[in-house]
């Protein structure tokens, strides 16, 4: 079984119904992640993934926004759930490095009804910054992507 890296949002859980839903799929690691430490987030993350051997890697909100560095500087696969890349303009205050030249495969999920993060600065940043082929999936929910849309495209 594939191994899966889940780093929920701020103010999320590394527990509940879609980390359930995902066990069925995958041998999960849903770390609780302490974002007020913003410049050990993603080392602690970067030594899951060393220790670990991840495969892939599921992030929701900011946890998208920890999923995409940690995907393209390991060239990891992964899904992003509204990712929060506006915080991408200050990566080097979470000790981030960007090595783009890696471009694995990324699907990002945006909720067509998101209030906290504008699904256009997420388009902007993909065409901008991503340049690369991903999948773009877009669907009625909001800032939370609930179970039955997880179900949707995760299976």
């Amino acid at each position: 079984m594939k191994k899966l890296l889940y780093l929920h949002g701020l103010g999320g859980r590394n527990f509940g119904e879609k980390i359930e839903y995902l066990k069925t799929l995958y041998d999960v690691i849903a770390p609780k992640i302490d974002y007020d430490n913003r410049s050990k987030c993603y080392s602690k993350m970067q030594e899951l993934i060393d220790r670990e051997n991840i495969d892939e890697i599921m992030g929701s909100s900011l946890g998208g926004f920890l999923a995409y560095y940690l995907s393209i500087n390991n060239n990891i696969k992964s899904t992003l759930l509204n990712p929060a890349l506006a915080h991408s303009k200050d990566i080097s205050s979470w000790g981030i490095k960007d090595n783009s030249i890696n471009k694995p495969s990324m699907t990002f999920i945006l909720g067509k009804n998101d209030d906290v993060v504008s699904n256009k600065s997420t388009m902007n940043f993909i065409s901008e910054v991503y340049k690369s082929t991903c999948s773009v999936l877009v669907d009625k929910h909001g800032h939370t992507t609930p179970l039955e849309i997880l179900k949707k495209y995760i299976n």
